[in-house]
């Protein structure tokens, strides 16, 4: 009884959109989404008989959106091979806007030895809202990435944090 049913069918209904929005970042997938199967119940499994009720289209708008957002990210951050080191500036937190507590939270994967993946596998937010702020942070000069060969990767627009 200490968490509610309400409580877990939200928890599920963010982990299932984050998982549908990963897939459609797939290289290579085909998918089929069937409408008005209901889920099997069994006894004594709490979350049996729970349904995901979601609007289709809007599930598919979000995820062309992230799609057209990670390109972005990936002109910058080409392979999660790369490591990614902070540079010693104070942050700004109205820079970072409604990716605050996202950085907040990435801030202390990062530092100059793990890889993109490696802080992406230690985060607890999904994949692409670390890429995300691994990103911002790259673009506003808090951070800089190297490649494999460690040569530093440029980033488009200069930061005003960068000397």
């Amino acid at each position: 009884g200490l968490v509610q049913k309400k409580d877990v069918e939200e928890a599920l209904r963010e982990q299932i959109e984050e998982e549908i929005f990963d897939m459609f970042m797939w290289k290579e997938a085909a998918f089929e989404f069937v409408e008005g199967r209901a889920p099997k119940t069994e006894e004594n499994n709490p979350l049996s008989g729970l349904t995901f009720d979601a609007n289709v289209m809007s599930l598919i708008l979000e995820a062309a959106r992230r799609a057209d957002e990670l390109l972005m990210i990936r002109r910058i951050l080409t392979d999660d091979d790369m490591t990614v080191s902070k540079f010693p500036f104070e942050i700004q937190a109205e820079e970072l806007g409604q990716d605050m507590e996202t950085i907040d939270e990435t801030l202390p994967l990062i530092n100059g030895r793990r890889s993109v993946r490696e802080i992406v596998n230690a985060s607890i937010y999904p994949r692409f809202v670390t890429m995300r702020a691994i990103y911002r942070l790259l673009v506003l000069g808090y951070i800089k990435a190297q490649d494999r060969k460690g040569n530093t990767v440029k980033v488009a627009a200069p930061a005003q944090h960068v000397r």
